[in-house]
């Protein structure tokens, strides 16, 4: 009985925090990449150097794939159902992320939301390559 109730408990959590774990494991991701680009000077120089465009893309590929990954691994059950409601939930996003740096011709955010669309792909084909989703 307790144990019945613990696992009950801990997927009500999973479900719960599914999300938001998701979306932070991503900004740690980005953080982090971005942080190694200013440890290494990547970023100190004019804003017209390409290593800086590099190592945003970079960033926001893994951050794309990251946020898929965590998201559908947390799932306690039906993986795939999960897998396409948060990467829904992201396309919408990021068409209107895209949308308005088209507009405003913001090329270079623009090439980021592309970036990633690249890690939310790479992510999902990951997770169907491996065979991760019961």
């Amino acid at each position: 009985m307790i144990e019945n109730t613990k696992t009950k408990l801990s997927n009500t959590l999973r479900w719960v925090l599914l999300l938001p774990a998701s979306v932070l494991g991503s900004f740690v991701v980005y953080a982090l990449f971005v942080l190694v680009g200013y440890i290494f000077n990547i970023r100190e120089y004019s804003y017209n150097n390409i290593w800086i465009h590099i190592d945003m893309w970079v960033a926001n590929i893994l951050a794309g794939a990251v946020y898929v990954l965590i998201g559908t691994m947390m799932a306690p059950k039906f993986k795939k159902v999960v897998m396409g409601i948060i990467v829904g939930i992201l396309l919408v996003g990021i068409i209107i992320t895209l949308v308005y740096n088209v507009v405003n011709q913001k090329w270079s955010n623009f090439i980021s939301g592309i970036c990633v669309l690249v890690g939310v792909v790479g992510g999902m084909y990951y997770l169907i390559k491996e065979g991760n989703m019961e």
